[in-house]
């Protein structure tokens, strides 16, 4: 018998200048920890469509234009989490929906934090797909 395929799952790094938005998670896994704004992608959505509306559904921001980043796959929650970025003029952060708080963190102050596995390696990476495209 074959293992069920992974959940497919995204999220963004939304850069701000030398800021970061990021949320802290309000359900598992997880729980309380800061991450990317994200979740999971619906029947038929594609995976840019998918992080567009869970942006503006935890956070109330509309972004269109996304950048893929990476892919991790989570086997121990059997998903695969599909990484994007994109940059915004961000003043305020609000938490929506399942996200429990919302913060504009300068990318010096996120170290500090309890973040969710991989995350800074995706800042990283976010980062340098940004620097690419100019």
């Amino acid at each position: 018998m074959s293992a069920a395929s992974p959940t497919q799952v995204v999220s963004a790094a939304i850069l701000s200048g030398d800021k970061l938005l990021l949320i802290k998670r309000g359900k598992q896994p997880h729980k309380g920890k800061w991450s990317f704004p994200g979740g999971r992608v619906e029947p038929g959505e594609t995976g840019l469509e998918a992080i567009q509306r869970e942006i503006r559904e935890e956070t109330g921001l509309v972004i269109s234009k996304f950048h893929p980043v990476h892919s991790i796959d989570f086997k121990d929650y059997n998903y695969c989490l599909n990484v994007f970025v994109a940059t915004a003029e961000i003043t305020e952060a609000v938490a929506m929906d399942d996200a429990a708080e919302a913060a504009i963190v300068s990318l010096t102050e996120v170290e500090n934090l309890p973040l969710t596995p991989n995350l800074m390696q995706s800042i990283q990476a976010a980062r340098l797909v940004l620097s690419a495209k100019g």
